[in-house]
């Protein structure tokens, strides 16, 4: 959830805490759209978006968050990500190792904010950005 930022910076959001984070990226979507800039319908019904990718005992845990700006919209987004993943998942096109870290993700939807999480195998996962 968010956390009391400068007022300067506005509210910052607060990802995830891990030992061994090896990346960390956020935006205040609607600080960065205010002249109307954007051209997609997800980004302007988006408040904030965060990324961690960390070590988590040998595997490679991802965690991605975003705050809609209505409850519905994250329920929107949640449904999409499930279908978009389930497709890819059972295609025959998707390679099976591919296919198997697919399965493994979960979304989550609480009010505004939209979760997707999983944990992979670093060296499986290694090894498929080697091919």
């Amino acid at each position: 959830g968010r956390v009391a930022g400068s007022k300067a910076a506005g509210d910052a959001l607060f990802v995830m805490t891990a030992k061994s984070s090896l990346m960390q990226a956020g935006a205040n979507a609607k600080a960065l759209g205010e002249n109307g800039d954007w051209d997609s319908n997800i980004l302007q019904n988006t408040k904030q978006l965060a990324l961690l990718i960390a070590d988590s005992g040998g595997m490679i845990a991802l965690d991605a968050q975003l705050e809609a700006t209505e409850p519905e919209m994250a329920d929107s987004l949640a449904s999409i990500a499930r279908g978009l993943v389930s497709l890819a998942s059972f295609s025959d096109e998707v390679e099976p190792e591919i296919a198997a870290m697919l399965r493994g993700v979960k979304i989550d939807v609480k009010d505004s904010w939209l979760r997707l999480s999983m944990a992979v195998d670093a060296d499986a996962f290694v090894s498929l950005l080697k091919d």
